[in-house]
C-alpha cells in the first residue's frame, strides 16, 4: 500500500471510528466573566501551547494507525460518496447554526439578553439532535464496510485504553468527520488523504 495514500474513511473514520474521543479537560474557576490573575493568564497560554502539542502528535498516531488498516479503493469510494452525500446537508446545518447565533445576538443587543440566551439554547438543542440524526445515517455504511481484521484492530486499539467500539458512536463520528467543510476536497485530491 502507498504510504501516501489514504482516505477520508482514514481522516475521518479513524478519528471517529476508533472513538478515541476529544476529552477536554475542565478548567474550574477560568470560565466567562471571571476575572484571571496574570499568573493565570500566562498558565492558561503555555497549557495552550502544549495541548495544541499533543493534539497534532494525536493526529499523527491516527494518522498512521488509519494507514495500518489499509482501507480498500471500495471503502475509499464509500468515503468519497458518502462525503459528497453529506455536504449540501452540513452547509445547510451550519447556515441555520448562523442565523441562530445571529438572531440571538440581535435579541441581546436590543436588551433581551437572558431571552436570547434561552431561545438559542432551545433552538441550538433541536439543531445538534437533526445534526446527531444526519451524522449517523451518514457514517453507518462506513462503520459496516469495515471488514473484519480491520474492526478487530480498532476494537484492539480501542481495548487498550479501556473503552469498548459502539457501533453507534462510530456512525456519528464518521459522519460528522465527512460533514466537515473541505472534506469532499480533501477526499478527492490525490495524497494522504484522497484516491490513490
Amino acid at each position: 500500500m502507498n504510504r501516501n495514500s489514504t482516505t477520508a474513511l482514514a481522516l475521518a473514520g479513524l478519528t471517529v471510528l476508533a472513538g478515541l474521543g476529544w476529552a477536554q479537560s475542565a478548567t474550574e474557576g477560568r470560565g466567562r466573566g471571571r476575572a484571571l490573575d496574570e499568573g493565570a493568564v500566562q498558565g492558561r497560554f503555555e497549557r495552550s501551547a502544549g495541548q495544541r502539542g499533543h493534539w497534532l502528535e494525536r493526529r499523527r498516531e491516527l494518522r498512521d494507525f488509519a494507514r495500518r488498516l489499509e482501507f480498500t479503493d471500495a471503502q475509499r469510494e464509500l468515503a468519497r460518496a458518502r462525503a459528497a452525500e453529506i455536504a449540501p446537508r452540513a452547509r445547510a446545518l451550519r447556515a441555520e447554526a448562523r442565523e441562530i447565533l445571529a438572531a440571538a445576538r440581535e435579541r441581546a443587543r436590543a436588551g433581551d439578553r437572558e431571552g436570547a440566551r434561552a431561545e438559542a439554547r432551545e433552538r441550538f438543542r433541536d439543531l445538534r439532535q437533526r445534526a446527531r440524526a444526519e451524522w449517523t445515517d451518514a457514517g453507518r455504511p462506513l462503520v459496516d464496510a469495515l471488514t473484519p481484521a480491520q474492526r478487530a484492530r480498532i476494537e484492539e486499539r480501542l481495548a487498550a485504553r479501556g473503552r469498548v467500539f459502539d457501533p453507534e458512536r462510530a456512525s456519528r463520528r464518521a459522519g460528522r468527520a465527512l460533514g466537515l467543510p473541505r472534506a469532499v476536497e480533501r477526499l478527492a485530491r490525490p495524497g494522504p488523504h484522497g484516491p490513490r
